[in-house]
């Protein structure tokens, strides 16, 4: 775990929530020596969803994606795919064998182009909890959860959060 690593709970991830601003300005204040970046949403994203992707210094590609929609001035989601960036949660790069998930807590789906060899899982009892993408070593899993075996060999490469509201 990295020093500056953030903290997620339901309502904040690190120094981030609901009612943080979208925009490069406020995500820079946490993220000195990061470039920022406003880019077109993923296909498949709902109309007038906005993105800004952080690139560390050094790096050469974004490793936070900010996530925001035109009718809420605040962020909507965040996607880490930065090891440690997270405190209490299994680091990018961890295979599904070294967490405590179990593949009752993942699902395929070929729905988002991009992650058609993935799987995505959430913890048992923890509905409003961090999304994990697994990276299978199939290119298309066709929707369906593959075997034990190739979901506890599959490496994660991302974790995503959603910026809930209060209940």
């Amino acid at each position: 775990m990295t020093a500056d690593a953030w903290m997620w709970s339901r309502a904040a991830l690190g120094p981030f929530t609901h009612e943080t601003p979208f925009g490069e300005e406020r995500f820079a204040v946490h993220l000195p020596g990061y470039t920022f970046r406003t880019v077109d949403p993923d296909p498949g994203s709902p109309p007038r969803a906005r993105r800004i992707a952080a690139t560390p210094p050094g790096a050469d590609a974004p490793t936070i994606d900010f996530l925001g929609h035109d009718d809420t001035p605040g962020i909507v989601a965040i996607r880490v795919r930065e090891p440690g960036r997270i405190a209490n949660a299994w680091h990018v790069g961890s295979r599904f064998g070294d967490t405590l998930l179990r593949p009752d807590d993942c699902f395929a789906t070929n729905e988002i182009p991009g992650r058609e060899g993935d799987l995505f899982c959430k913890q048992a009892g923890e509905p409003d909890g961090p999304v994990y993408w697994f990276r299978t070593r199939i290119s298309d899993l066709g929707g369906l959860v593959p075997d034990e075996d190739i979901i506890r060999d599959s490496i994660l490469y991302e974790i995503g959060w959603v910026a809930f509201g209060p209940r």
